[in-house]
C-alpha cells in the first residue's frame, strides 16, 4: 500500500485602509469601512491602514492527521500600542497547530 501525503502551500495578502472622507456619500464621497463606523476602531486614535501578509503550509501526514504551519506578518500605516508604554510599526506571529480526526 502506498501512502500518499498532501502539502499545500497558501498565501494571501489583506489590505485595510480608511481615509477621511469629506465629500458626503451622495456627492462622491464614500461611506468609510463598517470598522471605523460600529465602535470596533477608532481611525483618530490608532492606525487607519494595515497590511496582512498569511503564508502557510497544510500537511496531511496520515488521512487522519493534518499539521498547520503559518507565518502572518502585519504592517500598520502608524505606530500602535502593542504593551504599556511600547509601540511597534509591524507586527509576526508564527501558527503550529496539529488537526486530528476521529
Amino acid at each position: 500500500m502506498v501512502e500518499e501525503r498532501i502539502r499545500q502551500l497558501e498565501a494571501t495578502v489583506s489590505r485595510l485602509a480608511h481615509q477621511v472622507d469629506t465629500k458626503p456619500p451622495g456627492a462622491g464621497g464614500g461611506s468609510p469601512p463598517a470598522v471605523f463606523t460600529n465602535g470596533l476602531a477608532d481611525a483618530n486614535l490608532w492606525t487607519n491602514r494595515f497590511s496582512l501578509t498569511d503564508v502557510g503550509l497544510n500537511w496531511h501526514l496520515i488521512q487522519y492527521l493534518k499539521v498547520y504551519l503559518d507565518w502572518q506578518h502585519g504592517d500598520f500605516g502608524s505606530p500602535v500600542q502593542f504593551a504599556p508604554g511600547r509601540r511597534q510599526e509591524t507586527s509576526d506571529m508564527f501558527l503550529l497547530r496539529a488537526q486530528l480526526v476521529f
